[in-house]
């Protein structure tokens, strides 16, 4: 291996490091549990248009509660809260300030694991960012190891 190789993965390495740091405070900072919210569906609507409804607009783990349904929002985006609103086949919500479309003051937290802000929002959320971190983890040690075996055969 050339100097200029070792070179640059030492640096890809030390920047691979710095990197992966930042992902886990990004993973600390916006991975939370997903609220619960519950939403009345129109009188009438068919089971399979319900399921088709609940994932467009990012509902999960779905149970009835009574005369509605509770769910854990699965994409907490403020657009993602005024679609529920607004939705033609919503009659009506809970666990959200219709006026404003936000969570409102009595949420409580399910158990899916979601991001809230930042480029994996949503369920796949942390399926994806650990894709990533796996990715960025294993070209690091790749780097790292061919740096060092690059300075240790130096004479």
């Amino acid at each position: 291996m050339t100097r200029a190789t070792g070179l640059v993965n030492h640096r890809i390495a030390i920047g691979g490091r710095y990197l992966i740091i930042a992902l886990c405070l990004m993973w600390a900072l916006f991975e939370r549990p997903a609220p619960f919210v519950n939403v009345r569906w129109r009188d009438g609507l068919p089971a399979e248009t319900r399921r088709q409804d609940e994932i467009a607009l990012h509902l999960v783990n779905g149970e009835p509660a009574g005369i509605a349904w509770r769910y854990e929002l699965a994409s907490p985006r403020p657009a993602n809260i005024r679609a529920i609103v607004g939705y033609p086949y919503v009659r009506d919500t809970h666990r959200i300030d219709r006026s404003s479309g936000t969570l409102s003051a009595d949420e409580s937290y399910g158990t899916v694991r979601i991001w809230w802000r930042g480029p994996f929002v949503g369920v796949r959320g942390p399926l994806q960012f650990r894709a990533l971190l796996a990715g960025i983890t294993a070209v690091t040690l790749v780097c790292a190891v061919a740096s060092s075996r690059s300075a240790a055969s130096r004479p």
